[in-house]
């Protein structure tokens, strides 16, 4: 039912989510926690595609659902995929205090290729860029080598928008453009080696570090048509990591302009 190919709209979506509700006291407790681990990720796919308006309350909505019923615990711990997952959305979707309730209950409880404590600060890192203090977000992420690689691709890309959006802001205490121009095209290097990875993924993660490329270069040169078009490309290409960020960096910098 809930697969990449799926042409399930959004009625069908919320439909399935309240039958597995209504059903749920007829189920055993693993395949209630297996139907909403599909749920969840057919709604992060569609976030993914530009729908994060659309899937998001419901994504976050089953997450917390797991979270209240202690289904995503396994033996008191929880994966590491989950956790940062869960806190992701949570900041997207603006709920900052639940999520760093949530951040900070489970701090020595993940479990993955990393301590949970890494785990922690670089969940603790995102609230921090979320609710403004991107300063301290950036050391969070400096301070820590990521083992995890999907915790390592996540962080690549979340000092980039940090640098970003502090050289817009006109930060003057660090070397911004230096740093954001070495960081893109370590990425870019770093993407490129990624191996054993989903094509769509490799895919998404090239194209944000293409685009901020091309973005810097056409700010850089004052070129506000080629912004308009890159904003045209974001918008109606099928993957690409960070669209909704893109889009809104690209609109501030054209709003600066005037």
């Amino acid at each position: 039912f809930l697969t990449e190919e799926s042409q399930i709209s959004k009625e069908q979506y919320q439909q399935f989510i309240e039958l597995l509700h209504e059903t749920e006291p007829h189920l055993s407790l693993e395949l209630v926690s297996c139907f909403e681990i599909i749920a969840i990720n057919f709604g992060i796919r569609k976030g993914n595609r530009g729908k994060i308006e659309e899937y998001g309350e419901f994504v976050l909505a089953l997450q917390k659902r797991r979270v209240e019923t202690g289904r995503i615990f396994i033996e008191g711990v929880l994966m590491a995929r989950e956790y940062q997952s869960i806190a992701s959305f949570a900041l997207l979707l603006k709920e900052f205090d639940w999520a760093l309730k949530f951040i900070e209950a489970n701090k020595y409880k993940v479990a993955g290729l990393m301590s949970s404590l890494e785990y922690y600060e670089f969940c603790l890192a995102m609230y921090k860029y979320h609710t403004g203090n991107k300063l301290e977000a950036l050391r969070l992420l400096m301070d820590n080598e990521f083992e995890d690689l999907s915790c390592a691709i996540s962080a690549r890309i979340l000092e980039i928008k940090i640098l970003c959006t502090l050289e817009l802001e006109g930060e003057t205490k660090l070397k911004i453009s230096e740093q954001l121009d070495a960081r893109i095209e370590a990425g870019i290097l770093f993407f490129f080696r990624l191996k054993g990875f989903p094509a769509n993924v490799r895919t998404m993660l090239k194209r944000f570090m293409d685009t901020m490329k091309k973005i810097i270069r056409a700010k850089e040169n004052r070129k506000w048509n080629i912004l308009e078009r890159i904003k045209k490309e974001v918008s109606e290409v099928d993957y690409i990591a960070e669209r909704s960020w893109l889009l809104g960096i690209i609109d501030k910098i054209l709003a600066s302009k005037k």
